[in-house]
C-alpha cells in the first residue's frame, strides 16, 4: 500500500486571479445601465414637476384674489395696486416677488416693502412708508426721513411745515455723514416737549467738526452745540432758558453756545 503524498511545508497554493475580460465588460455594462435608469427617472420626475408648475401658472386655482397691504392708507394702497398691475387678478405663482418689491419701492413715498405668498389666493405686502421729519434746502427742497435719507423733492402742493436743513452741499453722497448728524439731532429732540421739541425747530444748520446751530420758532437766539453732546446739554439749556425768562432777558439773547465743558456762553444784543 502506497503512502499518500503530502504537500511539502512552506509551499502555498496560489489562485489564478487573472481578470476575465467578459466579466469586466458585464460589470461596466451593469453600472452604466443603473446610471442610465437613475438619470432617466430624474429627467421624468423633473418633467413631471415642470408640467405641474406650468399647469398651476395657468390654473384658476392659483388666481390672485386678495392683496393684504399694511402700512399705508387706502389712497396710497389703491395707487400701488394700479401701479403694479395687481388689479388684473394675475396668477399668484406667476408674480415675481423680487421684481414687484423693486417696483413698489420705486414709489417716492415707500421706503421698504416685504412681500409673501399665502397660497392659494393671497399676497401679503407689508409697507414701510416714508415719514418726513425735515426738509433739506440745497439746489431744491427735498424731504428727509428720520434716518437722514433724502427721498423726495417737495412739490408746491405738499406740506412744508418742517425744520429746514442748511449747510449741506448739493453733493449728498459727500455730505452723507452730515445728514446722519441731522438724524441724530432730530431723534434726540423727538423726546423733548414744549419749546425744545423737534416740532418747534425752524432750522438746523450743519457746520464743520460736528457743530450744529439750532433755531427755534419761539426763540430768537442761535443755539450752538456739538451734536454728540446735545442730549447731555439739553437739561442745562432748559435751566438756562428758565433763568433768562424769569429775569426778563430771554428776548435779548442772540446766541447760546453750549459747546463748553463747564457751562454755556450767552451773547446778548447790544443795548
Amino acid at each position: 500500500m502506497s503512502r499518500q503524498q503530502r504537500p511539502k511545508k512552506g509551499l502555498k497554493k496560489t489562485e489564478d486571479r487573472t481578470a476575465v475580460p467578459g466579466n469586466t465588460f458585464r460589470r461596466l455594462g451593469s453600472g452604466f445601465l443603473k446610471v442610465t435608469i437613475v438619470m432617466a427617472a430624474i429627467t421624468l420626475l423633473s418633467l413631471f414637476f415642470l408640467s405641474v408648475y406650468h399647469y398651476l401658472l395657468k390654473s384658476p386655482y392659483m388666481r390672485l384674489e386678495r392683496v393684504q397691504m399694511t402700512g399705508v392708507d387706502d389712497h396710497l394702497k389703491a395707487e400701488l395696486m394700479a401701479l403694479c398691475g395687481l388689479n388684473t387678478e394675475p396668477n399668484l405663482l406667476a408674480i415675481n416677488l423680487e421684481d414687484l418689491k423693486k417696483q413698489i419701492e420705486e414709489h417716492p413715498w415707500i421706503r421698504n416693502a416685504r412681500l409673501q405668498r399665502q397660497l392659494p389666493h393671497t399676497l401679503t405686502i407689508d409697507i414701510e412708508e416714508q415719514t418726513p421729519v425735515a426738509i433739506l434746502l440745497s439746489d431744491r427742497m427735498v424731504y428727509v426721513n428720520s434716518h437722514g435719507e433724502p427721498f423726495k423733492a417737495v412739490t408746491q402742493s405738499e406740506n412744508v411745515d418742517f425744520p429746514i436743513i442748511t449747510g449741506i452741499s448739493d453733493d449728498l453722497k459727500s455730505d452723507e455723514n452730515r445728514l446722519e448728524t441731522v438724524a441724530h439731532v432730530m431723534h434726540t429732540l423727538s423726546n423733548e416737549h414744549g419749546i425744545w421739541a423737534a416740532d418747534n425747530l425752524s432750522e438746523i444748520n450743519v457746520r464743520e467738526e460736528g457743530e450744529v446751530a439750532l433755531y427755534y420758532r419761539e426763540l430768537g437766539a442761535e443755539i450752538v452745540c456739538n451734536w454728540r453732546n446735545l442730549s447731555e446739554k439739553i437739561p442745562g439749556l432748559r435751566r438756562l432758558a428758565d433763568h433768562l425768562k424769569s429775569s426778563g432777558k430771554i428776548d435779548r439773547v442772540r446766541r447760546i453756545d453750549l459747546d463748553y465743558a463747564d457751562g454755556a456762553v450767552v451773547s446778548f444784543e447790544a443795548s
